[in-house]
């Protein structure tokens, strides 16, 4: 007998109604009314936050960052749809009776990330052929499944699209000779078929084969486009199928962006979008891009923990709704109240402002934040135009050492350190002056470019950069030997060591070309006059509390790589994830706490064996200690209950008997 059927006989042998349907559970506790009775799950959910600033600013960059994402998205798509759309053009346009036109799509090896490609190939291809099918690995484990869902999704689709729902077609009648039927009568011998089998290296290689070859013997009645998406290299087909299957198809290659490019592109849009005011800064940052390059490559996982960790940093703080852009600063400085203000004289969320807050009015203080987040703003933008900047200039040198994507870069500029003063950096800058003028000459130009794109506050820096461009331009690459080197120490006291560094620099100085010495001092002056200015840690301005997130505890206790570790802390103490005052309980069992907490807590207090009747009047209790008897049990909280066992059953830590049929096990 299994759990459900127990959990029915609970109720049955108390008379009520055997099946009952249930609500979600609410996010928190919290949203329960004082009788433990729950108001609508969706309601609970949004309504106490649709009209906090704070949520409200989380919902506004949250949406900057998928548009940013999905401009990037049809960008880097956009070129091998073209290319696809152009293949399934051509095989409209032309016969194929010997082989069947084949597009092989080597797509990385993230396979989840690939749904948002094959969603834009399908859009893409409406237009050219409204019949095409697309089949997983796991729905076609033999010839049979694999050829009912791909017939009948080339039927039925075509189908729905005439509004004629009354002929759906049965997958137990989708065979070939249908299909040719069905071809005879709906198209004119033109519009191809297209097949996209999305993970080729999940499917069994016997059933592609013999598929491959069935696709072959129709070839004369329909016209067939096979695509097949590759996560691994081409060699994975000709290993997989064997010649007489490889000789029907007629292959072409397509290749999409690596998934490591299509992040640095997707960080690109992110980091550098003046409309997303929000920064993931420090340790933070680098731990999320760990994850993505030595866990799972999945650039729609990175985005869902940098989603975590945006919500992280404006939940229920509303003086957080100030990270927005410059001209909505007013507005909500003059929406902040008391306790806003309060928090932010709190030395351990906001240590970059607070003794400077502690002596001020609340007017003061309002005049202060939009003064600062507006200094803010203007830092961050010239911050990351001079870090492209320097990306720009380093980012061939030999031995690559600030990186060669720009989130390296910027992974080390925001840290707790200036970016000036690490190792890496003064490695690059000394490595500059073995470029040629040519290299040197084409990297200011790009230097330029970007500046023309920066606000007027930089007009100076270009200036004096294109100033240094024609000096450059202009210098002499020729050797002139200066006067004889002098090896008297000018120092008194002097060292032997002091005096030999002395004369290599006299011996450097006196047989460098006026190319050499313009480009030493334009390298002080990158250095020492603008990098040094501008690429400051936001770690160091004041302010930048309210605009970048670098909590690593907070994000390794919710991203941490053992699930029954972190199941574990959830379930044991529901404010390690919650964060909310009414579940901190110190180990108590509060009727505030989530159901799925309440059920695991009271599990932990019996023995092996768990009587289900008593466990129910346990967690009747816990919700309301005056309220439900045996015979008045509200049918709504014995289905929270029922829903919170089966959750606990799922999750491993009980199981159903066959001892007692009103019983549980306890497995852990």
């Amino acid at each position: 007998m299994n759990l459900d059927a127990i959990l029915v006989i609970v109720g049955a042998g108390r008379n009520e109604k055997g099946t009952f349907g249930f609500a979600s559970n609410p996010i928190c506790g919290k949203k329960r009314k004082a009788n433990g009775n729950n108001t609508s799950p969706k309601k609970a959910k949004l309504e106490p936050y649709q009209k906090e600033p704070w949520y409200n600013a989380f919902q506004k960059n949250w949406t900057a960052i998928e548009n940013a994402v999905g401009d990037v998205n049809t960008n880097t798509f956009r070129q091998i749809l073209i290319d696809l759309e152009g293949f399934v053009t051509k095989v409209k346009d032309f016969s194929f009776l010997n082989e069947i036109p084949t597009a092989i799509l080597l797509a990385g090896i993230n396979l989840p990330d690939h749904e948002l490609l094959v969603q834009n190939l399908i859009e893409r291809l409406k237009p050219v052929t409204s019949y095409i099918a697309t089949i997983h690995s796991r729905d076609a484990t033999t010839l049979k499944s694999l050829t009912e869902g791909f017939i009948y999704q080339i039927i039925n689709d075509s189908v729905n699209e005439n509004g004629e729902d009354e002929h759906h077609l049965r997958k137990s009648h989708c065979t070939f000779h249908a299909l040719e039927a069905w071809y005879k009568i709906n198209n004119n011998g033109h519009t191809p078929l297209v097949i996209i089998l999305q993970d080729f290296e999940g499917f069994q290689s016997q059933v592609v084969h013999d598929f491959i070859l069935i696709l072959s013997s129709y070839l004369t009645s329909m016209k067939f486009v096979l695509i097949i998406g590759v996560a691994t290299t081409l060699h994975v087909v000709h290993r997989s199928l064997s010649y007489d299957a490889t000789s029907k198809l007629k292959c072409d290659v397509f290749h999409a962006k690596s998934q490591v490019q299509i992040l640095s592109d997707v960080l690109d849009g992110i980091v550098l979008n003046p409309n997303i005011t929000f920064k993931l800064t420090g340790q933070t940052f680098r731990m999320l891009v760990d994850i993505f390059l030595w866990y799972d490559f999945s650039v729609n996982g990175f985005l869902q923990c940098y989603k975590l960790c945006m919500w992280r940093h404006f939940y229920q703080k509303n003086e957080r709704s100030l990270c927005c852009p410059p001209k909505e600063l007013e507005k909500h400085v003059v929406g902040l109240k008391k306790n806003d203000l309060k928090n932010l004289k709190n030395h351990e969320d906001y240590p970059s402002i607070a003794k400077l807050l502690q002596s001020k009015t609340d007017n003061e203080i309002k005049e202060f934040l939009v003064n600062s987040a507006r200094e803010f703003h203007a830092y961050m933008g010239n911050f990351l135009t001079m870090l492209k900047c320097l990306f720009e200039l380093t980012v061939d040198l030999p031995g690559q050492p600030l990186g060669k994507h720009f989130r390296e870069i910027y992974a080390n500029a925001v840290g707790h350190s200036n970016l000036c003063e690490t190792k890496d950096y003064r490695t690059a800058i000394s490595t500059v002056n073995c470029l040629s003028k040519e290299e040197l000459l084409k990297k200011m130009g790009t230097m330029v470019s970007t500046l023309k794109d920066a606000g007027p506050s930089l007009n100076n820096v270009k200036k004096d950069l294109e100033i240094h461009v024609d000096k450059i331009r202009n210098a002499s690459l020729a050797v002139v030997r200066t006067s004889s080197i002098s090896l008297t120490p000018n120092n008194k006291p002097f060292s032997r060591t002091s005096w030999n560094k002395d004369l290599q620099k006299q011996a450097q100085e006196s047989n460098r070309s006026e190319y050499r010495k313009i480009l030493s001092n334009f390298i002080v002056h990158l250095d020492q006059e603008i990098f040094a200015k501008y690429l400051k840690s936001p770690a160091k301005i004041p302010l930048n509390e309210i605009f970048c997130y670098n909590d690593l505890s907070t994000i390794m206790n919710n991203k941490r790589g053992s699930l029954k570790s972190v199941v574990y802390t959830a379930l044991k103490d529901v404010h390690s994830h919650m964060q909310c005052k009414c579940c901190a309980s110190g180990g108590d069992i509060l009727p505030t706490h989530p159901d799925l907490n309440i059920i695991y807590k009271l599990h932990t207090e019996h023995t092996k064996m768990i009587n289900l009747y008593d466990w129910l009047q346990s967690y009747l209790y816990v919700l309301n200690p005056d309220g439900d008897t045996d015979e008045d049990v509200d049918p709504h909280k014995r289905a929270r209950f029922t829903r919170a066992v089966s959750e606990l059953q799922f999750l491993g830590f009980i199981k159903a008997t066959r001892k007692k049929t009103d019983h549980v096990k306890r497995l852990i």
